[in-house]
């Protein structure tokens, strides 16, 4: 069976779970994974948190966002630009707008951020290998490229607890994640 067949069958089900959730679940859930990204040192030493606007049953992270605002920290929120994403900085997340994919993105001001930081990552699932599987389009890994640990970044990944799996299938473009947040536990490589 091939890697894309497998990753597909992945998301089918992740998503199939994740939609199945109550309201309640998803916001009990997202407040423990959004402690969890916020007890991270890289959470207090970042002055800039590159994060998604959830929508769905997906780790909210609107509380998130108000949280890194009110603390002085600058907030950036993707944009997609044909087959990149770009990040720009918001001051608000009533400034977001639907988007690319019916995704919630800031409106496009010409200046985008690349200051190191740390970075909330979505996704579908996610291994205690530290790679991750995404919807598929290849945003975020060709993000990922040149924003690595070493270069002062942090790639923090958020999930439900039955989104963690031992393994996930990666490819050799496919980018080890730093941290993976659930609602009960920070895991990291190390």
């Amino acid at each position: 069976m091939d890697l894309a067949k497998i990753k597909n069958e992945i998301r089918q089900q992740m998503l199939a779970d994740r939609d199945a959730m109550d309201r309640e679940e998803v916001k009990k859930a997202s407040s423990g994974i959004m402690d969890g990204i916020m007890a991270l040192p890289e959470w207090a030493e970042s002055d800039v948190i590159y994060t998604y606007a959830s929508m769905g049953n997906e780790p909210d992270t609107y509380g998130l966002i108000n949280a890194a605002l009110i603390s002085g920290k600058k907030v950036c929120v993707p944009r997609v630009f044909g087959k990149e994403m770009r990040f720009i900085s918001i001051r608000s997340s009533s400034e977001l707008i639907p988007g690319t994919f019916g995704l919630m993105e800031p409106p496009d001001g010409g200046v985008y951020e690349d200051t190191p930081g740390l970075v909330v990552v979505p996704g579908i699932a996610f291994g205690m290998d530290f790679f991750r599987v995404g919807f598929g389009a290849g945003y975020y890994d060709r993000f990922f490229e040149g924003h690595k640990k070493g270069d002062g970044w942090t790639l923090a990944a958020v999930c439900y607890d039955f989104q963690l799996m031992d393994s996930v299938p990666a490819e050799e473009f496919d980018v080890r994640m730093d941290k993976i947040v659930t609602p009960h536990r920070t895991y990291s490589p190390e």
